[in-house]
């Protein structure tokens, strides 16, 4: 499956015809027109309902475009991964939450990261906060917030805000989480 070929079935699909994504897409009309023939015959399923000049999602096609834009996301972010190089490497901060804290604590402690470290990009995950602590001890998140319930259990009302982070080797040998200890209490 050509990445082309999905890019152009999303710019129909958000144009709503054949020709407003040509145009967006700085492409002729044709080529468009043929490469989504040929996606379609590649799935063996009719992307959009043709009316006149107007394009419509069929269910098919409705099902599958976000999926496409997911890809086409990913592979730019690839893209410019790549175009950075090793310059990127160890530049993102992965952060795992759970539902509880409220919008204003991550109001909070989005801005401390982005004046902390201005050029790592950021990524959150939700998880159930018994989960969290084991995702960064996996190194699968560097830092993670949640709200964790006391021996006694979460009846008792003993519930505590806490941050877990993992350190782990980097090619530029620095994690953007390393000085961020502040911003959990050094806990």
């Amino acid at each position: 499956m050509r990445l082309d070929y999905l890019e152009y079935f999303e710019a129909a699909a958000r144009a709503g015809s054949i020709s407003g994504a040509a145009l967006q897409l700085g492409r002729n009309r044709s080529t468009v027109s043929m490469a989504i023939a040929a996606l379609e015959d590649e799935l063996g399923a009719d992307l959009f309902v043709r009316r006149g000049n107007s394009l419509a999602l069929s269910p098919v096609g409705e099902h599958i475009l976000d999926d496409c834009a997911r890809i086409i996301a990913l592979s730019n972010s690839i893209i410019e991964r790549c175009a950075r190089g090793e310059q990127s490497a160890g530049q993102e901060l992965r952060i795992g939450r759970d539902d509880v804290l409220p919008e204003n604590f991550w109001r909070h402690v989005i801005r401390a990261i982005r004046k902390a470290r201005p050029h790592v990009r950021l990524s959150m995950r939700y998880a159930e906060s018994d989960v969290l602590p084991e995702l960064v001890r996996e190194g699968q998140l560097d830092l993670a917030y949640f709200i964790a319930s006391g021996r006694a259990g979460p009846r008792s009302g003993a519930l505590q805000s806490r941050c877990c982070t993992h350190r782990h080797a980097t090619a530029g040998g620095k994690n953007p989480s390393a000085s961020l200890d502040e911003l959990c209490g050094g806990r």
